[in-house]
């Protein structure tokens, strides 16, 4: 005898169909957003990589809520404020013209949601070009009066001692 884990597999995706069908919302597998929040947040997350690029201050202040923060596991580091974080783009003291978000995955619901993402670009600090620095990001986001915003940003592994 056979046995198979695709039973329970296809009872998922007809429950999903039947839901579809009756005009419900589809139930999300554990750990996962519902599509249309992954692709809002997806959405989100590269106009913040085009507002860099383009010190885009204007842009960049509609995604970054004022609380927002910028984080690492870097021990000993305070949190960095968004205040500093506006201020590097807008005079390109720290910012870049080259971002790639690869392995995105959203988790969350209607209002709030965590993407992470393995991050690369190439900073550019001070006028001179950095060396690649891909990492692992999570970022927080939160929907406030119809619209997603940012208010932290957390890097997953150590930055290069810069």
């Amino acid at each position: 005898m056979i046995r198979t884990t695709a039973g329970p597999l296809i009872a998922v995706l007809l429950l999903a169909a039947c839901a579809t069908a009756a005009g419900r919302d589809v139930p999300t597998p554990a750990g996962t957003a519902p599509p249309a929040v992954a692709a809002e947040i997806r959405q989100a997350e590269d106009a913040w990589a085009r507002g860099i690029i383009a010190a885009d201050t204007v842009l960049l202040g509609r995604i970054l809520a004022p609380e927002f923060v910028l984080t690492g596991v870097d021990s000993g580091r305070p949190p960095f404020p968004r205040a500093a974080w506006m201020t590097n783009v807008a005079t390109k003291r720290v910012w870049t013209d080259t971002v790639a978000i690869t392995e995105f995955r959203v988790t969350g619901t209607a209002d709030s949601a965590v993407a992470t993402m393995r991050y690369f670009w190439q900073p550019i600090v001070g006028g001179q070009r950095m060396g690649d620095d891909p990492t692992r990001l999570a970022d927080t986001w939160v929907r406030r009066e119809g619209r997603w915003q940012v208010v932290r940003r957390h890097r997953l592994d150590p930055s290069p001692g810069r």
